[in-house]
């Protein structure tokens, strides 16, 4: 088994998932006003709400299970597994325009927590991951012009994407037993692994955002 120390939480399991539903369920809120914010189309809608406020409720449950099973479950294969859930059920914050930021969460996430790889490795990744921020915060200039506004939408979804990036962990973190300290990939597995994040992330990208028209 592992041991993954969380303050607090650590001796209270039980309660991190509930915390994860509302933290999730807030930073969704915030995320809602943000993407109000952003809209050049004000046009409300309570299920768009809904939906925006349970997805990041998902998201984040979602990581406080993943963090409670990897404390609980035996082997690499069975962590895998569990980690691969948390992937699955972290796609739909990325639904619509927000596309863009699924490289910049999961490249990001793993160039903060996959401290195995190598400091160039890691460096490599977090610059792979600011493309789709940059994206995201340039189509937000381009509707509302580079003003004081404008800087507070750009702010605001670094901090909601941010949390999220941080939040990942549990699904990001490689597998090491309570004995051990996780083992380099080795150089191979190193550039397999930044490749298929690479993949995964542009899959998604083309997914929810569509191809580009000339």
């Amino acid at each position: 088994m592992e041991t993954i120390a969380v303050p607090y939480f650590h001796k209270h399991p039980l309660l991190l998932v509930p915390a994860g539903l509302v933290a999730g369920a807030f930073l969704g809120g915030l995320a809602r006003v943000w993407m109000r914010w952003i809209s050049t189309d004000l046009e409300f809608s309570w299920s768009g709400t809904l939906f925006i406020i349970g997805a990041f409720a998902i998201f984040v449950t979602a990581q406080s299970i993943v963090l409670v099973l990897r404390e609980r479950i035996h082997g690499e294969k069975a962590t895998t597994i569990v980690r691969c859930l948390g992937a699955l059920f972290s796609l739909q914050i990325f639904f619509g325009g927000a596309g863009a930021l699924a490289p910049t969460v999961f490249l990001g996430s793993a160039a903060i927590y996959r401290k195995e790889l190598s400091r160039n490795t890691r460096l490599i990744l977090l610059f792979l991951s600011l493309p789709g921020f940059a994206s995201v915060a340039a189509e937000i200039a381009s509707n509302f012009g580079w003003t004081f506004a404008t800087f507070g939408r750009v702010l605001l979804l670094v901090v909601i994407y941010g949390l999220a990036m941080l939040a990942t962990f549990p699904t990001v973190l490689a597998y090491a037993d309570s004995n051990s300290e996780p083992k380099d990939m080795g150089r191979s597995r190193r550039i397999i692994f930044i490749v298929g994040l690479i993949l995964i992330s542009l899959l998604f990208l083309l997914m929810t955002r569509g191809l580009p028209r000339n």
